[in-house]
């Protein structure tokens, strides 16, 4: 079997979001979970092709007989790389091709100072934990993915909040100076390559939350279900923040909210779970070092955090 492994172009993505997607659906299937639907598309992956854009040293994708059959991709934030997606075919996979391609996207770290390396993987994948432990990655957070699913049949009540906030739509590069200073302090990394492709793509919404004149904090909300994440200028912001940003998914109509919880907020585990959020699956963060303030900060996607 020979394989070529080479740098991924644009036009690569639009493959290697269905290798994605089909490598997923084979994973869950053989775990016994739902299927995530798909439908594949002819369009080039706009947010591989973001990542492309800013970390062009940082994709690969590996080729046998002209189809692909594995496709790696990782980004660097402030001195922090991290792995956004790495995903190898079903028949091809221990034979070293995922390894092959991980140490290639580990090379766009040569010139540059990094003070961690991180990723977050399926926690129901241990072929993939030992590979990423072999690396040096090493589990440091479970993360819930904690489902809340629409019933037509029952009156929609909102979340009691404690708080009232003043919520402003993130819709101008102007306010990432206020989003920037929130992720150094609790991301630890700038990101306002990031925050601009969210507020240019139409699938990404968010809000910068006042309670009087001070900023409490940010959230994100991805196709109107997805809250990643919530950012909150101090810990006693985090809960109500992500009631708040609740609240603006249920009444809007949403058919599900859907949000990855750091583990070790137990109080926040039973709050969700009493206003009828059940646990779908659990993923799992790794890490060469605990990067982030869990006091004040709920993941984005497994593909950003």
């Amino acid at each position: 079997m020979k394989v070529s492994i080479r740098k991924l172009k644009p036009d690569d993505t639009t493959y290697a979001e269905r290798l994605l997607m089909r490598t997923i659906n084979d994973l869950r299937e053989k775990c016994g979970l739902y299927l995530l639907p798909y439908k594949p598309k002819r369009k080039r992956n706009r947010m591989m092709c973001h990542l492309l854009k800013t970390d062009p040293n940082g994709a690969y994708c590996a080729y046998s007989g002209g189809r692909m059959i594995g496709y790696g991709q990782a980004m660097v934030r402030d001195g922090h790389w991290y792995l956004a997606n790495l995903f190898t075919d079903r028949r091809f996979q221990n034979k070293g091709i995922g390894r092959r391609i991980l140490k290639k996207t580990l090379s766009i770290t040569k010139d540059q100072e990094i003070h961690t390396h991180s990723l977050a993987t399926f926690a129901f994948n241990p072929s993939a934990t030992a590979l990423y432990t072999s690396f040096g990655f090493f589990p440091i957070q479970l993360l819930p993915m904690m489902v809340w699913k629409r019933d037509e049949r029952k009156r929609l009540r909102k979340v009691k909040n404690d708080f009232s906030f003043r919520a402003i739509p993130i819709e101008k590069y102007e306010q990432i100076e206020i989003l920037n200073k929130l992720d150094k302090k609790n991301r630890g990394i700038y990101r306002p390559e990031d925050h601009k492709f969210w507020i240019d793509n139409e699938f990404h919404r968010g809000y910068i939350f006042y309670h009087g004149s001070k900023i409490a904090g940010y959230s994100m909300i991805v196709r109107d279900e997805v809250i990643a994440p919530v950012s909150a200028n101090s810990s006693e912001y985090l809960l109500p923040l992500l009631i708040e940003t609740i609240n603006i998914c249920r009444t809007e109509k949403s058919k599900r909210v859907m949000v990855w919880l750091p583990g070790t907020k137990g109080d926040f585990l039973k709050f969700l779970l009493k206003h009828n959020f059940k646990i779908e699956e659990n993923e799992l963060l790794m890490s060469d070092r605990m990067f982030y303030n869990e006091d004040c900060y709920i993941p984005a996607s497994l593909a950003f955090f």
